[in-house]
């Protein structure tokens, strides 16, 4: 018998948590803040959780920038915390590049992207760009004058998914681009992965959940 049963964690259980910390270490952190940043990074999953918070208190923490843990539980600290756990091997994030693997386009489409983006010096590309409307976008590819927008998201549901579809359309209305790229990150134990490619208001939007 399987049991479907979400195992992540709120905001809310988070910020108790941090909480618990405090007590014992008395930082000095924005304990909501800090929460909802964790929340929003990890969308609760109890690896990722734990694994950020253990980096902010073990390896940012006495880091250059942060000479202690009153420094590391900041905004700047979390962002540190969230460049190392992305720097480093684990086998989450292993497994999750294992589905390239598993999902031939989806292999397909992410090398291309990146292959179109250095297979010359004549490239650009731009992490959490802002329109001139200053929203923000997560990647754009500039390559040979030719501009790509990906949409990067953690799944939270098909209502959230279904926000970031309408965001990515506003970005290409923005851009003045007829495709799309979408990429959601499942860490759901009984996921539905793959790719598809969408037909909505005369563009094509791909989107892949891994």
């Amino acid at each position: 018998m399987e049991f479907k049963v979400d195992m992540s964690f709120s905001a809310e259980e988070i910020a108790g948590m941090l909480k618990d910390y405090e007590e014992d270490h008395a930082t000095g952190m924005d304990i909501g803040r800090m929460a909802e940043l964790i929340y929003e990074h990890t969308s609760g999953y109890p690896f990722l959780v734990s694994k950020i918070c253990k980096l902010i208190d073990e390896d940012v923490a006495g880091s250059e920038g942060f000479p202690d843990l009153k420094a590391a539980w900041t905004y700047g600290g979390f962002l540190e915390a969230d460049r190392l756990l992305l720097g480093e091997k684990n086998t989450l994030f292993e497994s999750m590049a294992n589905k390239l693997y598993d999902l031939p386009e989806l292999k397909e489409m992410v090398y291309s992207i990146i292959s179109q983006a250095d297979y010359q010096r004549r490239r650009k590309y731009y992490i959490e760009s802002r329109t001139r409307n200053m929203e923000r976008t997560d990647v754009i590819v500039d390559y040979h004058g030719e501009q790509m927008v990906i949409e990067m998201k953690i799944w939270r549901g098909n209502a959230y998914h279904e926000r970031g579809e309408k965001q990515l359309m506003e970005y290409l209305d923005h851009y003045h681009l007829n495709k799309g790229y979408m990429v959601s990150f499942n860490f759901n134990k009984n996921k539905k992965t793959g790719v598809n490619r969408i037909a909505l208001d005369g563009k094509v939007l791909v989107e892949a959940v891994v």
